[in-house]
């Protein structure tokens, strides 16, 4: 019996040890710093919008999606997941968008930890014939963000 208890004590202190090891920098423990971007020197960093996703641009279709990232002091971006989105198209383009941006250009020291920030991407058409503008047409779009991208297509209305 006590080398039954024993066996069982000395189990429980090693499962103990197994859940205090501690975990790499990801999306729980980064700081969300939501607004981040707007502000020097991210407004500085280039950052190419992603090109209209060609199915949505086909069925006409505008709309948007916010993507939450996570920024790690050495310039890599992971944990990239879609926050909303209108159409999946749109998810899927901002996520590739967010993955080919240069977060290593930065200034060395520009972070001291990981934060979470979330970016927001509208996708909208402007037509020559009546004039429709995508500020305009952004405002109505119900994803979250401050910090805002525009994929814009223009169209040529034929005579």
């Amino acid at each position: 019996m006590d080398r039954r208890l024993s066996l069982t004590a000395a189990l429980l202190v090693v499962l103990n040890g197994c859940s205090a090891t501690p975990e790499s920098a990801s999306a729980v423990d980064a700081q969300p710093q939501p607004d981040l971007l707007t502000q020097a020197p991210w407004n500085k960093l280039n950052r190419p919008v992603p090109l209209y996703p060609i199915e949505a641009a086909r069925a006409f279709e505008t709309g948007c999606a916010t993507v939450a990232y996570t920024l790690s002091p050495d310039g890599l971006v992971s944990d990239i997941e879609v926050v909303q989105q209108d159409n999946r198209h749109f998810g899927k383009a901002a996520k590739g968008a967010v993955r080919r941006w240069d977060w290593q250009s930065l200034p060395q020291q520009t972070l001291q930890q990981p934060v979470r920030v979330q970016t927001r991407f509208d996708f909208c058409f402007e037509t020559e014939r009546d004039g429709q503008r995508c500020d305009a047409l952004t405002e109505t779009f119900t994803c979250p963000g401050k910090d805002r991208l525009a994929s814009i297509a223009s169209v040529k209305v034929r005579p």
